[in-house]
């Protein structure tokens, strides 16, 4: 609706807008001085019906409003699947084509086509070599971990706790191998020990180790078999 000047005052209706976005901002009766103007950001265009979800944005250069979808708070989801790029709509600016505001299934291993996600073979390909590199790396810790946790022996006569790191185990060979015998850590002493009793922890030490290894070896078995992340994550 043209605006015309007019040599008495009067009363209109006018249509606020926002300066930088052309958002409509409110519709405010407002008394019109003879022979002035619209005040700045303003129109007498009444807005158009708005549907559910839409907002009135003025285009300054048309002197027309135009209806703007808002879609201010949504996710946009990157259509790649990466979730680093997803944000949230904070304008009134159209959504790029490398996003969609279609919700995105949870896990890292969906693209988006022809307007919808669906698991992408690649990335869940990706995914599961990733998960079990990882569960490998989990289990070689866990057996080294097992293995100088160490051991108990009555070896000395009384019960006591033997370590298992590379060096405590070259100790024990070296006790078991010497008539001499051999200093090993017992406890918290570093206590020597008779080429009997040093071949009797060793003989411990290496079961431990064998013990931890066959454990290792037949879960490294159930990762390479395993077809899902689920499965992996699951052993």
């Amino acid at each position: 609706m043209s605006f015309e000047f007019s040599d008495h005052d009067r009363e209109m209706d006018l249509y606020d807008f926002n300066p930088g976005t052309g958002e409509f901002t409110r519709e405010v009766l407002t008394l019109i001085k003879a022979n002035e103007g619209l005040p700045a950001y303003t129109t007498n265009t009444p807005i158009p019906d708005l549907p559910e979800g839409y907002v009135a944005v003025f285009d300054t250069v048309l002197k027309e409003w135009e209806t703007v979808e808002d879609n201010r708070g949504e996710i946009a989801y990157s259509k790649d699947g990466d979730s680093s790029k997803d944000y949230v709509v904070a304008t009134l600016d159209p959504i790029p084509d490398t996003h969609t505001l279609v919700v995105k299934p949870a896990g890292p291993d969906y693209s988006f086509s022809n307007g919808a996600w669906s698991l992408n073979p690649d990335l869940v390909a990706a995914t599961l070599a990733e998960c079990k590199k990882e569960k490998c790396a989990e289990l070689r810790q866990l057996c080294g971990d097992g293995i100088c946790t160490g051991f108990n022996s009555d070896a000395l006569g009384e019960d006591l706790s033997y370590r298992c790191r590379q060096d405590d185990q070259e100790k024990m060979w070296v006790a078991s191998e010497s008539a001499a015998g051999g200093k090993i850590w017992a406890g918290e002493l570093y206590t020597h020990h008779t080429q009997a009793q040093g071949t009797t922890v060793y003989a411990l030490g290496l079961a431990l180790i064998e013990s931890c290894t066959t454990v290792y070896a037949d879960k490294l078995l159930e990762v390479a078999a395993a077809t899902t992340v689920a499965e992996v994550e699951a052993i």
